[in-house]
């Protein structure tokens, strides 16, 4: 074949391709031009979880009627007229590729207008205007999207499932309206509120709005200035963890963006006080001048890069280690409200489950420094089944046991997920479950909302019992005896994987007993009396693979006579 210049058509379907990946990419276009077009209210509907149908509506500056076609015209644009614009980006959008994109692979229809009781109305199907014309309306626009992906079937048949794309769409509205607290979101499905802010420019209620006043309970502030660069917002207590970074949301000049700097600044604010698998929650603003940020370095304008990374790093970890610092005490209260239930506190530390459950106790946010903490003698030999001996406990996270030359260092939490675990897989039933003598109740957001709503029979068989109440609350009533009194966060992890996999799975069941596993098991900072060390490992070496965690983590490691002589080189 020879060289020879793409028809306009192709052209648009493989640029379409870059910007538009799914239903969440449509609305995200189309919220940020409602944001550049200074509206003060955003509301978004979608069906199908956003494949049958996209409606947009905000109250923004609107459109002229012949700017409408030219709108969906590739690179035209309002945000930028020259070269030096793109060193001084102040809007989210700029590169004039959204609108010809969706329209390109979509039927579009969009309202707007610029002065009230005027307006135009543009249809478009493929990228082919089907009809321009006047149509009086309420000054903004209103953009429908709908069949998305009807004229690239491959492209429709690598979409996920209706619920998966809603929850696409959820957690990007969810980050947008977190990002503009000052203006009013509403998200709704299938004709369902899902959520909506209130628009008073407070992050709190915005976070509260969007993802449930228990969420916010468990943040703390952050808020630092140093010359021209500003950082506020909010970080989850330690005790408050995620599997992953989804909850870690970054907005950098009000641009919602995703940073590898920005990641392992929170890691370096975080060392020492989460175990490995574990992420924060984050909401967090930086304020930078816009020539020393480039916003233009991915297609769809996710990532960013400073022009001092050093100095951004530096305070991101300092700012959020100082927050995190100063909210150490007292442990059972938040920023936020004037205290945490009992069953709250309770959540915060955990002692072996089979023994002593009036024993439980509060973590420390950061590492102990009392000798005492360091390192715990049994005040009595405790010789477990197998001959081996209960020496003691260091740093209140490992159990020293010596197994005639060796010396194990045992890891408590990895030891108790692997006991807890192979016990779930074996026995747990609905009717193994812990009845709550006090049912919790807690809101959630909106997007794990509807998925414990359509997976109300398969959560029953994990052992949750729940009622929905309404607006995104639910009051749980029991749940599996291995998490009783980590009730909500047991329950928020489940949900998490039952966002990220399918109930039809196979290794979903899997996933849920490693959950459950992780949150009921004791955690690294918990003071354990040999009574309970005994108990704890005694379970520990009767299960059959006692040298994993149920994520494959060792659970503990060897130190050998041979070693001990070698080192101290007596041999």
């Amino acid at each position: 074949m020879r060289i020879h210049v793409l028809p306009d058509s192709l052209v648009n379907l493989i640029a379409a391709g870059e910007v538009i990946e799914r239903p969440a990419s449509v609305v995200k276009e189309l919220v940020e031009n409602a944001v550049d077009a200074s509206a003060t209210r955003i509301e978004i509907s979608v069906k199908g979880g956003g494949i049958d149908e996209i409606v947009v509506r905000d109250n923004g500056h609107g459109m002229e009627q012949e700017e409408l076609a030219l709108a969906f015209t590739r690179h035209a644009t309002s945000k930028i007229a020259s070269k030096p614009d793109l060193y001084n980006i102040r809007t989210l959008g700029f590169r004039g590729e959204a609108l010809p994109s969706i329209a390109a692979v979509a039927k579009v229809e969009v309202l707007t207008a610029s002065r009230e009781g005027e307006g135009s109305r543009i249809s478009i199907a493929g990228g082919q205007v089907v009809d321009v014309s006047p149509w009086p309306c309420p000054v903004g626009t209103q953009v429908k999207v709908s069949d998305l992906f009807f004229n690239t079937p491959a492209r429709r048949k690598f979409l996920k499932s209706k619920v998966t794309e809603a929850n696409h769409v959820y957690e990007t509205v969810t980050r947008l309206a977190l990002s503009r607290p000052e203006i009013s979101f509403s998200l709704a499905h299938e004709k369902r509120q899902v959520f909506k802010t209130p628009g008073n420019n407070r992050l709190e209620d915005t976070v509260a709005a969007v993802l449930g006043i228990d969420y916010l309970e468990k943040m703390v502030k952050v808020e630092k200035l140093e010359g021209d660069i500003g950082l506020w917002g909010l970080v989850s207590r330690p005790d408050f963890t995620r599997s992953n970074r989804r909850d870690q949301i970054l907005i950098v000049n009000q641009r919602v963006v995703r940073s590898p700097l920005l990641f392992r600044a929170l890691d370096e604010a975080y060392r020492g006080l989460l175990l490995g698998k574990e992420f924060p929650a984050a909401v967090l603003f930086i304020q930078v001048p816009p020539n020393a940020v480039d916003v233009n370095v991915h297609p769809q304008k996710a990532e960013v890069k400073f022009a001092d990374e050093k100095g951004i790093f530096d305070l991101v970890r300092q700012a959020v280690r100082l927050a995190l610092t100063r909210h150490d005490l007292p442990r059972g209260e938040s920023c936020f409200g004037s205290g945490l239930s009992e069953s709250k506190v309770a959540e915060l530390g955990s002692r072996y489950a089979a023994l002593s459950t009036n024993l439980v106790q509060m973590e420390h946010l950061l590492p102990p420094t009392d000798e005492s903490d360091v390192f715990s003698f049994a005040d009595k030999t405790q010789v477990l089944p197998s001959g081996y001996t209960v020496l003691g406990q260091w740093l209140r996270t490992y159990v020293i046991v010596s197994a005639g030359e060796e010396l194990w260092l045992v890891d408590q939490h990895a030891a108790h997920e692997r006991v807890l675990y192979d016990r779930m897989r074996k026995d747990q039933t609905p009717e193994n479950t812990q009845p709550l003598v006090i049912p919790v109740s807690l809101s959630l957001p909106a997007s794990k909302m509807e998925v414990l709503e359509n997976n109300l029979e398969t959560l029953r068989g994990y052992g949750f019992n729940l009622d929905v109440l309404g607006y995104n609350s639910v009051v749980i009533r029991s749940v599996p005896s291995s998490v009783s009194g980590r009730e909500a966060e047991a329950l928020d992890r489940v949900l998490e994987v039952l966002v990220e996999g399918r109930t039809e799975d196979g290794s979903l069941g899997e996933k849920v007993w490693t959950a459950l596993a992780c949150k009921g098991a004791i955690k690294a900072g918990t003071c354990l009396a040999p009574e309970e060390m005994s108990r704890l490992l005694t379970d520990w070496l009767s299960c059959d693979d006692y040298h994993h965690c149920p994520h494959g983590r060792p659970t503990f490691t060897v130190l050998t006579v041979k070693e001990v002589e070698k080192k101290l080189k007596r041999v």
